[in-house]
C-alpha cells in the first residue's frame, strides 16, 4: 500500500515542479515578446524612412541655413541644431 506521506510529498513536489515549470514559460514569453516590439519597432522606422514624404521633407531640412536662424533670441531653434547637426 502506498503511504499517505508519500502521497503528500509527490504532491508537493509536483506542485513546486509546476511552478517553476510555469516561471520559466512566462520568462521565456516575455522575452520573445519584448524581442517582437524590438523588430516590429525597427520596421516601422525602416518603413518610414523609405516614404517619398519623410525624404522630401529631410531634403527640406538639410538644406535650411540653421545656424544663421539660431541664436539667443530662438533658443528652441539652436536646440535643433544641436540635435540635427552630426557629431564630428
Amino acid at each position: 500500500m502506498v503511504d499517505l506521506a508519500l502521497l503528500q510529498s509527490v504532491s508537493y513536489i509536483s506542485r513546486a515542479l509546476g511552478v517553476c515549470v510555469g516561471a520559466f514559460y512566462y520568462a521565456m514569453v516575455l522575452r520573445a515578446t519584448e524581442r517582437n516590439k524590438k523588430i516590429q519597432l525597427s520596421t516601422n522606422i525602416a518603413e518610414r524612412l523609405g516614404t517619398k514624404d519623410f525624404l522630401r521633407d529631410y531634403i527640406q531640412l538639410a538644406a535650411l541655413n540653421w545656424k544663421a536662424r539660431a541664436g539667443p533670441k530662438r533658443p528652441q531653434i539652436f536646440m535643433l541644431v544641436i540635435m540635427i547637426e552630426p557629431i564630428s
